[in-house]
């Protein structure tokens, strides 16, 4: 956890802290007031012992942190993009551990900013036995997003799969059920699964009325159909 408000928590190469510093009392809602520049991230401790490409790296992590919870949304797309800048020109030069990080950060930078391409760097991601947790999560999510997007739902599939066992999230659960709907799969359950983590999706309870409709099942059809309405 943060010691303060000027403090962001931040697992770099050497598991050191990086803080943006700001007034202490200015208020976290208060976009009215933030600068629309990019602050100077200051490290917490003197890192001047790292190697240059270490430092940098640590530097676009950090921006990528200060992104993920800047309230301002041009301000936090100027991080992202000086985010991206520095952790591809480090990309590369790192050991195994270091490679994982940068390649996880940069598959969720570039699908958030939309460049491309992302698969190359989202699969070295993926095939590194050190990705785990929410880095995983947003690796899997991107690479099974892209299958489908570009009309290949079986190559999708694996990938839905396992991030539905990772999280609870009701939009993975709908990308299963795409997934699964074109390969065969049960996506019914896996619609089921989606409303059940979240309830107010009009859409999909009124297909699942209908199923249960077709199926004969008036008792699941009805119960879907009074959810139909926003």
């Amino acid at each position: 956890m943060p010691k303060s408000d000027t403090e962001i928590p931040h697992l770099a190469f050497t598991h050191h802290r990086i803080g943006i510093h700001k007034d202490s009392d200015r208020s976290p809602t208060d976009t009215t007031a933030i600068p629309r520049r990019l602050a100077e991230l200051q490290p917490v401790h003197d890192l001047s012992r790292l190697p240059p490409q270490e430092r940098q790296a640590s530097l676009g992590l950090a921006c990528l942190e200060v992104a993920n919870r800047q309230p301002d949304g041009e301000l936090a797309q100027v991080y992202r993009e000086r985010a991206l800048q520095l952790l591809q020109t480090v990309r590369g030069h790192g050991n195994p551990a270091q490679e994982t990080v940068i390649n996880a950060a940069l598959t969720r930078l570039m699908f958030d900013l939309e460049h491309e391409p992302i698969e190359p760097i989202a699969l070295a991601a993926y095939r590194s036995p050190m990705l785990h947790g929410r880095e995983r999560c947003d690796v899997l999510f991107v690479l099974a997003d892209g299958h489908v997007g570009q009309g290949d739902p079986a190559g999708a599939v694996a990938f839905a799969r396992e991030l539905v066992t990772l999280r609870r999230r009701s939009i993975d659960w709908l990308l299963l059920a795409d997934c699964e709907r074109v390969t065969g799969g049960d996506n019914i359950r896996c619609l089921k699964m989606s409303v059940r983590i979240n309830p107010h999706q009009p859409k999909v309870h009124r297909f699942l009325a209908d199923y249960y409709r077709r199926s004969g099942d008036s008792d699941r059809a009805s119960f879907h159909e009074l959810r139909t309405s926003p």
